[in-house]
């Protein structure tokens, strides 16, 4: 029997609810599949839960995501680094993360997950502060304006994750972190 069967999305909290943007799925991942997400340090379980975190997305593409590889082509296209293009389509506040990891992680065992799209979330920061951590070139448009619009913003959401109940280091048969160093590419104009 598949890992969280008897989960369906009533049983997850508010906050976790919230953080789907329309409609979710509960999926099967099945073992092999590779997942990825970013992180502010190379830290694979929590201290306090002794669970990996919950939030995953697709390595490979996956049903309307169309995997790492094909947003990081989408990121150099478009002059912008992964990180920022993270930022806005996972909905990702630089509070939660500093995104300086990208961590992959493999499945043991087949697990349900919940799938959908992020929902927006509130930066919490003034744009100002938020746009003087970049270097010059890598934020987007709207992120540039920032000194004439010191107000938050909601990062848009709308990239799709998975919230994976109860994840294990015991669900995973390898992982790796790569720092942001060895996968960004950035291309300034």
């Amino acid at each position: 029997m598949p890992f969280n069967e008897k989960y369906s999305f009533t049983d997850m909290p508010p906050h976790v609810q919230a953080a789907f943007k329309y409609k979710h799925d509960k999926v099967l991942l099945h073992k092999g599949m590779k997942l990825y997400r970013f992180g502010s340090d190379q830290t694979l379980v929590n201290p306090r839960t002794n669970l990996l975190p919950n939030w995953w997305s697709p390595y490979e593409a996956y049903e309307h995501d169309p995997g790492w590889e094909q947003k990081k082509n989408f990121a150099r296209h478009m002059n912008i680094s992964v990180r920022e293009l993270a930022r806005v389509l996972a909905a990702l506040p630089e509070q939660w993360s500093s995104a300086e990891y990208l961590l992959t992680a493999t499945l043991s065992v087949d697990i349900y997950a919940f799938f959908g799209n992020f929902a927006q979330q509130n930066t919490r920061q003034p744009l100002s502060q938020w746009d003087q951590q970049r270097r010059p070139g890598e934020s987007i448009a709207h992120i540039r304006q920032a000194k004439t619009n010191p107000q938050p913003i909601n990062l848009p959401g709308g990239g799709t994750q998975f919230y994976i109940p109860d994840f294990n280091q015991f669900y995973i048969s390898s992982h790796q972190f790569t720092s942001y160093k060895m996968f960004e590419e950035p291309k300034f104009r």
